[in-house]
């Protein structure tokens, strides 16, 4: 569960708290619509990530005297924030830390966002210099004061001491520094040595490292990844691709990075990997270059495909089930044909005996969603009467996912009008989620959203201002929305329902400024990308 955390929390909302529309997790409410907004990713996230962080900072013991102390002292009674820290600075004195809890929570629970450390080194002089910023995915001109600033616990590392199991900070960047700067006696390396920070990815912040600092942690890649903490070799992966999407790092090196992946066996960095690998296939399922990229992403998962197989094993570990899922679905995604052919066979066995279903159910999303593609109304039909007559929730929440993978247009038409008719069997609870299905489908992705558009009022009858729903659904619309003229359809629409859009308007925001990012990608980093494809794929 804790590696399972960094994938599934920690990542995703690193990429969600860099938008200029986030909010502290500390956050006023001033009236009950604004409850609802909120709890989002960054309250439950992004709070369990810094608590997370200050754990590893305090150390288990004195993190669970602190809490122990605080629950018993509060039993059946209200508490705020500012207790909690109170009671953690205690624990930090009684063990002799004298850590101001609050003083460094402050800046996390407060603030908007959270810091990228660059990291300039002098090869000949054997320093490292690390300077704090505010981090921003979209990479337009911020005006960011000073005051942004966090106190930020560091751990570090190099290819010479190789110490990834001490997770306590070796020092403090206070928010008043302006820079700091670490020499030899700090045990930085020699020009030919690698330096790497955040061990263990404890702490919420991203790191830049200069170009040779980078290509040195790509060559150990390469050479031996394993003395890489699986745990880092995900950090990497991440942090590369989105500075990478934020223009703070050169794209050759980003992906240049990802070419160690043929020798990855771990779920955490694949996890990383295949996470950023569907941003750049969003960007690029309508261009040119997607041939040439699905290629590449073929190319990356054929050897751990084939290491783990199709059929999972009895002893399989709780990663490898999860692996295993993550990469057949991209391998079946890339069209891997023993991928293909084993989800056709298992769905025609099922079709042909619907009493037994020989589907392994871990793969059951991945199994139906490819024989639906790849088959025709027949398929489709019969999932959908599965679905109807399941009285099993996760089934029926598999089948009304995969349902949307069809790449008939009209039958995808005829799928979001039913899930607006609760006659169909689709509750109205699902037809968000019906929604945003057929919007991450490339296909469905505009019919998605005309029929957002074209049948609002219908949409609105049914959901009513229920800010989950129809912030799930415009969100799923948009997300990989990256041309001027689908910005300003964006922006139209909102305008148009602003007054309508209730307790949404703080998603509609998030949506609107990840389609803006999406744009300025584009028009800042297809040509790079493209380039590099085309050297590197044949």
């Amino acid at each position: 569960m804790a590696d399972q955390f960094i994938s599934q929390d920690l990542h995703n909302v690193l990429e969600l708290d860099s938008l200029e529309s986030s909010h502290p997790v500390s956050n006023p409410v001033n009236n009950p619509d604004e409850i609802n907004e909120i709890f989002d990713s960054i309250t439950y996230s992004k709070g369990a990530s810094i608590i997370r962080m200050m754990n590893m900072f305090l150390g288990e013991s004195t993190f669970r005297k602190g809490l122990t102390n605080y629950l018993n002292a509060f039993k059946y009674q209200n508490a705020e924030q500012d207790d909690l820290w109170r009671y953690f600075t205690e624990a930090s004195k009684e063990d002799g830390f004298n850590i101001d809890v609050k003083l460094v929570m402050d800046t996390w629970t407060r603030q908007t966002g959270y810091p990228v450390i660059n990291i300039s080194r002098d090869y000949d002089a054997r320093t490292v210099k690390l300077i704090q910023k505010k981090f921003f995915l979209v990479p337009i001109g911020k005006n960011v004061s000073r005051t942004e600033a966090w106190h930020i616990p560091i751990t570090y590392t190099t290819s010479v001491s190789n110490n990834f199991f001490d997770t306590r900070p070796q020092f403090w960047f206070y928010a008043n520094n302006e820079s700091i700067t670490l020499n030899e006696h700090d045990g930085i390396p020699s020009k030919d040595e690698w330096v790497l920070f955040n061990i263990k990815q404890t702490s919420y912040y991203r790191v830049n490292y200069d170009i040779e600092n980078w290509k040195l942690l790509i060559q150990q890649l390469e050479s031996n990844h394993e003395v890489i903490d699986v745990i880092n070799r995900a950090q990497l992966i991440d942090d590369a691709m989105d500075l990478a999407r934020a223009s703070q790092l050169d794209y050759n090196i980003a992906l240049n990075l990802t070419n160690y992946l043929v020798k990855e066996v771990e779920y955490l960095p694949w996890d990383s990997a295949t996470t950023n690998f569907g941003f750049i296939d969003d960007m690029l399922s309508v261009t040119a270059a997607y041939g040439k990229w699905k290629k590449l992403v073929a190319q990356r998962l054929k050897p751990i495909y084939e290491k783990i197989g199709f059929v999972g094993k009895d002893s399989d570990s709780h990663l490898e089930k999860l692996n295993r899922v993550n990469v057949v679905g991209w391998a079946c995604r890339t069209d891997n044909q023993d991928c293909l052919r084993h989800s056709s066979d298992l769905y025609k066995q099922w079709m042909d005996n619907p009493s037994d279903d020989p589907i392994p159910p871990a793969l059951k999303r991945t199994v139906v969603c490819y024989a639906i593609k790849h088959g025709d109304e027949l398929e489709w039909n019969f999932a959908f009467e599965r679905f109807q007559k399941s009285n099993v929730g996760t089934e029926k929440d598999i089948l009304l996912s995969a349902l949307s993978c069809t790449e008939k247009p009209w039958i995808l038409g005829k799928y979001l009008m039913l899930a607006l008719n609760t006659s169909s069997g689709i509750r109205k609870s699902d037809s968000s989620s019906v929604f945003s299905s057929v919007a991450s489908n490339s296909i469905g992705r505009p019919i998605a959203f005309d029929f957002l558009r074209d049948k609002w009022n219908l949409i609105k009858e049914l959901h009513g201002s229920s800010f989950f729903a129809i912030a799930k659904m415009v969100k799923a619309v948009t997300q990989s929305l990256n041309t001027r003229f689908g910005l300003k359809q964006l922006n139209d629409f909102v305008e148009m329902h602003s007054s309508a859009l209730g307790t949404a308007k703080r998603s509609l925001q998030q949506a609107i400024e990840q389609t803006e990012a999406n744009v300025i990608w584009m028009e800042n980093n297809f040509d790079i990308v493209n380039a590099w494809l085309l050297r590197n794929v044949s």
